[in-house]
């Protein structure tokens, strides 16, 4: 609906709607109570898709009474022409679901998994993979213009993933009544699979296989399939072994690029000493302490299981004398326990870092921090908050790595450093 001034007099959409081209399912919501926009709901409205939203959706803006609404649109692409149907009003914003692609953009293509329509997974398999890349820079240079305005940042050129299909080296399924798949959109019913395109070939090998072994039960229960690191075949239902325990990363090209990328620059540091805090199995750990034959490290994990894999392998490597393992909080460690002043390693979880890391880190006055996120807006804010302390520490540098192909996810690697 480019240009359109008044949306007011486009027509409701029924309860249900069928034989559309390149239609999603109509989804009724019920409207926030204290929204502008109450009106608007089941409503069919065209806009073209401008930009890509955090957590995948296409963003239309329609003009309405003077004002622009933002509109998200999942399972849509820059440059995109679209007709929706509005499912969701909100103060600020509304929610929209396909039901015609008018004018597809330039980036389009066929999602390759025959799943992709219904399936809850992969969000972006209808566009083409240089195209998502251009699309996940967009999303984190918008992040950074918002949340650190006063940084010269420019962001490296994207790692890109060796492989975008076939890449994952485990996946997690759903079983109930005898079905074994993923999780519908927006709904907890499940997609009954025969393979995952993401998927490493090893894991859809078994998969019909674990099917046929399966009881009908009643109540679901998740399983974790996975290629090990010894490239052999597991599988296990989850909350029998930990809730989906592993000791890699997804993706083995994207991570080993990605360690080499530490690695190289600690190369100009030439670090002595390291605090590394969400340490996981060792996956950075391991290669630092072998690198650098000087370094002594502290590694700090909640998972006792994960800590136990570290101690193992530190010790069958012969670096265990130069690592100390603790298996703590991490916010409750830097309470306990100063922080390096030279060299700290984070790799948080999803949700960032608690405020007081940040601020043990200012008070260690740490010279370098290597920061590894998932969540570009967890980044941004933690970013912010620590220069926001500390005007002294300036971002070296940004960059994407492509550890989830297909999805709107990414890994983004920062070098920030003390100008002191």
């Amino acid at each position: 609906m480019k240009n359109q001034k008044n949306v007011s007099g486009f027509k409701k959409s029924p309860a249900t709607k069928s034989n559309l081209n390149n239609t999603s399912k109509v989804v009724k919501s019920t409207p926030t109570s204290n929204s502008p926009f109450q009106k608007f709901l089941n409503t069919e409205i065209s806009a073209e898709i401008k930009k890509m939203a955090v957590g995948g959706d296409g963003v239309a803006k329609i003009d309405y009474e003077g004002r622009q609404i933002t509109v998200f649109i999942p399972r849509t692409a820059i440059g995109d022409t679209v007709r929706f149907n509005v499912t969701e009003v909100e103060k600020n914003f509304m929610r929209g679901e396909v039901l015609q692609i008018l004018s597809p953009s330039a980036t389009r293509i066929q999602p390759l998994c025959d799943y992709y329509k219904n399936c809850g997974g992969c969000n972006w398999q209808h566009v083409n993979y240089d195209s998502q890349i251009s699309f996940k820079e967009e999303i984190l240079l918008d992040l950074v213009k918002k949340f650190l305005p006063n940084q010269d940042i420019s962001l490296q050129a994207t790692t890109k993933s060796p492989e975008n299909y076939g890449y994952r080296n485990r996946i997690q399924l759903k079983a109930l009544n005898g079905d074994l798949g993923y999780f519908k959109r927006k709904s907890h019913d499940i997609i009954p699979i025969a393979k995952c395109v993401i998927a490493d070939a090893l894991i859809n090998e078994n998969i019909i296989s674990i099917k046929s072994k399966l009881k009908n039960k009643p109540e679901l229960e998740k399983f974790e399939l996975k290629k090990t690191t010894d490239q052999k075949f597991e599988y296990y239902r989850i909350g029998v072994k930990g809730e989906g325990l592993s000791f890699s990363q997804v993706n083995e090209g994207v991570n080993a690029l990605l360690v080499k990328k530490v690695l190289t620059g600690l190369e100009s540091i030439k670090p002595t000493e390291m605090t590394e805090l969400y340490a996981g199995a060792g996956n950075f750990t391991l290669p630092i302490l072998h690198k650098f034959s000087d370094l002594v490290a502290e590694a700090v994990e909640l998972n006792s299981d994960l800590t136990l894999h570290l101690k193992s392998e530190a010790a069958a490597e012969k670096v265990q004398r130069r690592l100390t393992v603790f298996t703590a909080n991490c916010e409750n460690f830097v309470v306990r326990r100063a922080l390096s002043s030279h060299f700290v390693l984070l790799d948080p979880p999803r949700a960032g870092c608690e405020p007081v890391i940040l601020e043990k880190l200012v008070a260690a006055r740490t010279k370098n921090i290597f920061y590894i996120s998932c969540n570009p807006v967890a980044l941004v804010r933690d970013l912010a908050a620590l220069l926001k302390k500390n005007s002294a520490y300036k971002i070296r540098e940004m960059q994407i790595f492509d550890m989830f192909p297909q999805t709107d996810h990414f890994e983004t690697f920062v070098w920030i450093e003390h100008g002191d």
